[in-house]
């Protein structure tokens, strides 16, 4: 009987922490959404459609076409205008590491690169992950950009037709 009050009383505790710890982490990504949201309201925006990787926080206004980029742990912000942007993609850096058996691309930075309409503008990338900040190892940068450049891009060509 005791062994079974035990368990119930170690099963609560167990879940109310993890409870706690589902709600502290929603509270972080709340109020990253909200420094965004900030961002972009004092511009004169309302971000339409958003996602938060680790620190990287990217918003859209799909209604003027201006998209958002903000990194809280280095607290740099970007505003990009689509109707100045010609395409956008990823920008991988890397080299090429010995390992037994051959050679491995080792990623040393991951960037959101908007490309200009006006060549003299160049381009302007944003770092999603850089590993020299401590990240050692990927975790879904890749698809997390590709999905938002696809995004950009299909709006791109909207504003085309």
């Amino acid at each position: 009987m005791t062994a079974i009050i035990t368990s119930i009383i170690l099963v609560a505790v167990i879940g109310i922490a993890i409870l706690f710890s589902y709600m502290n982490r929603r509270k972080k990504v709340q109020q990253k959404l909200s420094l965004l949201n900030d961002y972009a309201n004092k511009q004169g925006f309302k971000i339409s459609e958003s996602e938060i990787i680790k620190n990287n926080i990217i918003g859209i206004d799909t209604q003027t076409k201006i998209v958002f980029l903000m990194n809280t742990k280095k607290n740099t912000k970007e505003t990009i205008d689509l109707q100045k942007v010609q395409r956008s993609g990823i920008e991988e850096k890397g080299r090429s590491v010995n390992v037994s058996g051959g050679s491995q691309r080792v990623v040393d930075t991951m960037s959101l690169t908007f490309y200009m309409k006006e060549s003299e503008k160049g381009k302007i990338s944003f770092e999603f992950y850089n590993e020299q900040d401590g990240d050692f190892q990927l975790s879904g940068e890749h698809e997390f950009l590709e999905k938002w450049s696809a995004k950009i891009n299909a709006l791109i060509a909207g504003m085309k037709s």
